[in-house]
């Protein structure tokens, strides 16, 4: 096969994108990235590319695996793979000087095809591109012998009447049982807590089986276990706070509140309060902390949790009529207009006040030891209900799938096989991964090292996350962005900062509205999101109306 001439290649009269360097050396085979990729950056290219790179280094095509969330992207990309393949066959050299790598990359891989008689084209079977969902399955029907196993259940679009029935059953059960036994006291105590309603009750079991990959492995976890959790949770709700209300003001504003309780007309109720910020204690006791930022805190809120209004400070905290108040209280209201004004620092407050990680009082923990009680048997019931309908959700399909991998001291048959096989891994949409898949594909990673010619690939844009509805899990993209590795794989992180799509004056909007929306979203939450601005590449003058549609209340 000879190489395209200079008459035969297309003039290169494009301008290079600015991320032109981070695309050219992310599709190299000798490193595992991830890769944040905007709308309209180019991701399914990407990723084409890559894989084309990485099949004209291997000997067998089923070394190479790609990743997709659904099956229109899956056809997407093995479409673009091999129309490339057959332009490259053919000797149709590309029109566009911005196809000519493609192009070549393309040549290279028929190389490679015919060097180890592969015929690709002709068997495009061997080319391993599949949904996550298709992977998950393929993976779990490896191990027939587990019960419920795949092989004999078809995954429902939509299983909400499973979770309903299984809730049902295992409140039906819990009632049967015989009185004083623990899973009698779980139903009795959480029911009470619903004031007799069995039907809220159910509700909540069933809103929980979704999520159940979440909760299941600490539900049956020991109490060191959720106290650890809850130890975590503070840490992260306590940065959040710090972050979004800015960790100066914030002492600032506690130390005001302090000052104002100590000349309140009545300071005898204040005085723990006041012991309690000015304690060492707080600094080196997080629980502590917590709860006394929410003490000082709650002092500024409404009814309704949000901010009091700076106008209304002088009356409503710890109100007196002593004269230093004066100073104290305007020096108050300032801090609060500045949090007013900034939607982040609303929302960081808003969500502390409502939902404090506080720490389990005797009662709390009763109910959470009710709850676990009940959520391990709708669990059951969940699994009785797959069985008798031959149905069963996403998630158990994942699960089986990690249990067909066996465990790290005892890794399964499909799990040698996959790490006998596997030698480049290329993951598209990773912001729309749920827990499960993220443990999947760190299984299948367990043992990589740098230098040992494996390599693993992630790409996705947490702005373009839409799969909450399937528990994708958008954090898990922002954790291996921020620690540059996934499970024992280190990665270079990588973002595209070009969109082809659009033009300048559409994207400078976008970016100027979509700042201030992202903004306003709370850090403390598992779903937010920072906003990337985008450049464009197209150029073109014009004006850009945008008109908000609000949905009613109805």
């Amino acid at each position: 096969m000879s190489p395209l001439t200079e008459s035969a290649r297309p003039k290169d009269t494009l301008r290079r994108p600015r991320d032109a360097d981070i695309r050219r050396r992310v599709i190299e085979p000798d490193d595992s990235y991830v890769v944040q990729a905007p709308a309209g950056s180019g991701k399914t290219e990407l990723l084409s590319r890559r894989f084309l790179r990485l099949l004209a280094t291997v000997e067998k095509p089923q070394q190479v695996l790609a990743i997709t969330f659904t099956r229109k992207a899956t056809r997407e990309m093995l479409d673009r793979v091999l129309k490339r393949l057959g332009a490259a066959r053919d000797g149709a050299a590309p029109k566009e000087a911005h196809e000519l790598k493609a192009h070549e990359l393309a040549r290279e891989v028929l190389e490679q095809d015919r060097r180890f008689g592969w015929d690709l084209l002709n068997d495009p079977a061997q080319l391993q591109i599949h949904t996550i969902d298709g992977f998950c399955a393929r993976l779990a029907m490896r191990a027939p012998e587990q019960p419920l196993s795949v092989a004999n259940l078809r995954v429902a679009e939509y299983p909400e009447p499973s979770y309903r029935e299984a809730a049902r059953r295992a409140l039906q059960s819990a009632a049967a049982s015989p009185s004083g036994t623990p899973i009698r006291g779980a139903f009795e105590g959480l029911l009470l807590r619903e004031r007799g309603n069995a039907n809220a009750l159910e509700g909540l079991l069933a809103a929980m089986l979704p999520k159940r990959d979440q909760w299941l492995a600490e539900v049956a976890g020991t109490d060191d276990r959720t106290q650890e959790m809850l130890a975590q949770r503070q840490s992260a709700e306590l940065d959040a706070l710090e972050m979004g209300l800015g960790a100066d003001r914030l002492e600032a504003v506690a130390d005001t509140v302090v000052q104002l309780a100590l000349l309140a007309e009545d300071s005898s109720s204040v005085d723990d309060l006041v012991a309690a910020w000015r304690s060492s204690d707080r600094l080196q006791d997080q629980s502590k902390l917590v709860e006394t930022c929410w003490r000082v805190l709650a002092q500024l809120r409404t009814q309704s949790n949000e901010l009091l209004s700076p106008k209304s400070i002088n009356s409503k905290v710890f109100p007196g009529s002593n004269p230093e108040r004066a100073q104290w209280v305007d020096q108050l209201k300032q801090h609060v207009e500045v949090w007013k004004e900034d939607p982040r620092a609303c929302d960081a407050f808003r969500r502390f006040c409502t939902t404090p990680p506080l720490d389990l009082v005797p009662g709390n923990e009763e109910l959470l030891g009710q709850l676990r009680e009940l959520l391990k048997l709708a669990c059951a019931e969940l699994h009785v209900n797959f069985a008798d309908s031959g149905i069963c959700d996403f998630p158990h399909v994942a699960q089986q799938a990690l249990i067909a991998l066996g465990d790290d001291l005892a890794p399964s048959e499909a799990l040698l096989i996959e790490d006998g096989r596997l030698t480049h891994l290329l993951i598209d949409e990773f912001q729309d991964t749920s827990q499960l898949q993220y443990d999947l594909v760190r299984k299948l990673v367990s043992g990589w090292t740098p230098g040992d010619g494996r390599t693993l690939f992630l790409v996705g844009d947490p702005m373009q996350s839409i799969y909450g509805f399937r528990k994708a899990n958008v954090g898990l993209f922002r954790t291996v962005m921020a620690d540059a590795r996934l499970g024992d794989v280190p990665l270079e992180p990588c973002r595209l900062e070009v969109n082809f799509r659009t033009t300048r004056p559409v994207i400078d909007d976008v970016n100027e509205t979509c700042a201030q929306l992202f903004r306003a979203t709370s850090l403390a939450s598992p779903g937010h999101v920072d906003y990337q601005p985008v450049e464009a590449f197209r150029g073109m003058a014009g004006n850009v109306v945008t008109r908000a549609f609000l949905a009613s209340e109805d």
